[in-house]
């Protein structure tokens, strides 16, 4: 019984690893096709499509700067002397970890609007309303994991 649910556990995260490189490669591969083809024609690529892994890069750096800076932060604790200093780490780790969510959240938001700025699919209203729908989703996600909720919203 136990073994079954992990294996359909395991099957659904590979699929989510598999879905994840797929749509990576399909992004890649059609970006690498229109610069090589404009290319080819003598145009050049706008700049709004063409600085998107500049972009994605600084945001990387954003966030291992926060990695680093969290990670820092919770060597600097010590050992507990007194309640005082046991309360006063509980909640330095505490913070550090409300940070890190929030930082992968306001991480999560830029990249998508890194993607989807330049592909004009989406009217502003529309973008706006699918990032607050995903920044809800994020928000109760977590509310139910400090719940204890097992149905995970």
């Amino acid at each position: 019984m136990a073994t079954k649910q992990i294996r359909k556990q395991s099957i659904s995260m590979l699929g989510i690893l598999m879905g994840t490189i797929i749509v990576m490669a399909i992004f890649y591969g059609s970006f690498i096709w229109l610069q090589v083809n404009v290319s080819d024609i003598g145009d050049s690529v706008d700049s709004r499509y063409n600085n998107t892994y500049e972009r994605l890069s600084e945001n990387q750096e954003g966030l291992e700067d926060d990695v680093e800076a969290i990670r820092d932060n919770l060597d600097d604790i010590s050992e507990a002397d007194n309640t005082f200093q046991a309360a006063w780490n509980g909640l330095k780790g505490l913070g550090n970890t409300i940070k890190l969510q929030t930082n992968f959240i306001g991480s999560t938001i830029s990249i998508a609007d890194i993607i989807l700025d330049p592909l004009d699919i989406l009217p502003g209203w529309a973008s706006a309303l699918l990032f607050l729908g995903l920044l809800t989703m994020i928000v109760l996600l977590i509310i139910s994991i400090f719940k204890g909720d097992p149905n995970m919203v």
